[in-house]
């Protein structure tokens, strides 16, 4: 006989407590997100610059400590107000065009925000099956914290997804401010790396149209390469879109 019991609707008041519950949980993400993220942007930024020096990249001659401070707080203030928004840096996303190609591209994804929903959404859940099963109240609370249990991890995870964004983001700031135009594209060079990635292999493109790094997973690199252009005559593309053979 199928189960016919329907969840008891909850109250505006327990509603609320839930909503307030799921959004504290949110904004403590949200702290650990940006207290790691400052230190990610400073660190990255300080690599960029260790590794412009130790090529003896003629650009880097002339860098000052206050261009560094410049460069990390911009991107500290950028990010911190990303979380503001409800939201982590920009995702990266392999979008395929009608023409068979593939692009790149940035979008923002508020997934703080859709982080909160869903954990008010699962909460309501749980105390309205316990309601409506008759559970006492502690019962219920054993299984909250079994559920925040499983989530605490998030934290954690998300950190280390956006600190890769952010590392990105580090060298191509300080690209721009010591004013790299022309980058390589540069694969892990082994048969995990995606086909369109593949494609750029090698290739120059301008700074300012350069593929985006930082799809789930990717190891591809951008290297300097100012070099090639001026004094090799090497041509930077003119899209950054991957196609298939």
């Amino acid at each position: 006989m199928p189960d016919e019991r329907v969840l008891e609707p909850l109250t505006k008041a327990q509603i609320k407590s839930i909503k307030k519950a799921a959004t504290t949980y949110k904004t403590a993400i949200g702290a650990v997100l940006a207290k790691q993220g400052k230190k990610v942007i400073q660190k990255a930024s300080l690599l960029e610059i260790a590794k412009l020096k130790a090529q003896k990249n003629p650009k880097i001659a002339d860098f000052k400590p206050a261009k560094f401070r410049g460069i990390t707080d911009r991107q500290i203030s950028n990010y911190q107000n990303q979380l503001l928004k409800k939201g982590g840096s920009d995702i990266v996303e392999a979008v395929k065009l009608p023409n068979g190609g593939i692009k790149s591209v940035r979008k923002f994804k508020p997934w703080l925000n859709d982080l909160s929903i869903r954990e008010t959404e699962e909460i309501t859940n749980i105390i309205s099956s316990g309601i409506s099963e008759g559970k006492y109240p502690l019962k219920i609370s054993k299984e909250l914290k079994s559920h925040f249990a499983g989530t605490k991890h998030n934290a954690v995870t998300a950190a280390r997804t956006e600190s890769q964004k952010l590392r990105v983001d580090a060298k191509f700031n300080t690209y721009r401010e010591i004013d790299i135009k022309y980058v390589q594209y540069i694969t892990a060079g082994d048969e995990n790396v995606r086909w369109w990635h593949e494609a750029k292999n090698g290739k120059i493109y301008k700074l300012s149209n350069a593929p985006e790094l930082g799809e789930p997973n990717c190891r591809c690199n951008l290297a300097p390469a100012d070099y090639l252009v001026e004094n090799k005559g090497m041509k930077p593309e003119t899209s950054n879109i991957a196609y298939p053979k």
